[in-house]
């Protein structure tokens, strides 16, 4: 796996503010925001690397369509974009 270097440097030295302001609900400067963003960042590679497809990852890069809390996808949790649509409007919740 390549990870961004500059991206995790820019959280480590607070230069990367577009990264570091993301999340509102994370203050980015205290220990434990820090290691939030450097796991979401990380999180989020991994996701690229390993879990989309490519057809999904060339929409994403593209802007057709934004993963929301895609640092998630590796936790297998069940977060707001991973509920299966199809199977909500045939069942429901």
């Amino acid at each position: 796996m390549s990870l961004n270097l500059e991206k995790i440097k820019g959280i480590v030295d607070g230069s990367n503010e577009e990264v570091l302001l993301e999340n509102a609900n994370q203050n980015s400067e205290t220990p434990s925001g820090m290691m939030y963003k450097l796991a979401s960042e990380t999180s989020k590679e991994f996701a690229d690397q390993y879990l989309l497809s490519d057809d999904v990852l060339d929409a994403v890069r593209n802007n057709y369509i934004h993963i929301h809390d895609k640092d998630y996808m590796v936790t297998k949790s069940l977060t707001c974009l991973q509920h299966p649509l199809d199977k909500i409007l045939k069942n429901g919740f």
